[in-house]
This record gives structure tokens, sequence and C-alpha cells, in this order.
């Protein structure tokens, strides 16, 4: 392959291996993100649909999906804390 080419295909394997753990990191924290997956889910679900109705169903799948995703946040914020909890409670029963 001529160097010409090499260049753009090294360009797309790095930014796909350096680049995209850092942003599933970032997506993590934001429980009002909207991934490609919620508009292509919520297209799907809007088809046909008149702007009003297209208005409310938008609404209310990113309300749910932010209840889902603040419960899960909280959940594995309390199994960290309890997590922390034990380990110190351990350290200091051996101590």
């Amino acid at each position: 392959m001529r160097a010409s080419r090499r260049l753009p295909v090294l360009f797309v394997t790095v930014t796909l291996l350096l680049g995209s753990p850092a942003g599933y990191g970032a997506e993590k924290t934001d429980v009002n993100r909207v991934t490609s997956w919620n508009k292509v889910t919520d297209w799907f679900a809007t088809l046909g649909k008149s702007a009003r109705e297209k208005g409310n169903i938008l609404r209310r799948r990113k309300a749910q999906r932010r209840t889902r995703r603040t419960e899960k946040a909280k959940r594995q914020a309390e199994k960290e804390r309890r997590e922390r909890a034990g380990q110190y409670k351990s350290s200091y029963i051996s101590q």
C-alpha cells in the first residue's frame, strides 16, 4: 500500500482506539445524555406521528431515560459506599 493510503487508515485506527474510551467515560456521568441509539429508537417511535404527538413521545421517553439513569447512578453510589464501609470495617477489625 502506498504511503498516501496508509495515512487515513492510520488516522481512523488511532482515533477509534484512543478516542472511544474517553467518550464512553464521559457518557456514564451524564444522566441527560442523548446517545445515537436513543436518536434511532426515538425516530422509530415517532415515525408517522403528528408534531404534537412527537413532542409528547420524545418528552416522555427522555424523562424515562433520565429516571432510569438517575436510579442506576444512585444504586451504584450506594454499592460503592457499602464497599468502602466494608473495607474500612475489615481493616479496623484486623488491627
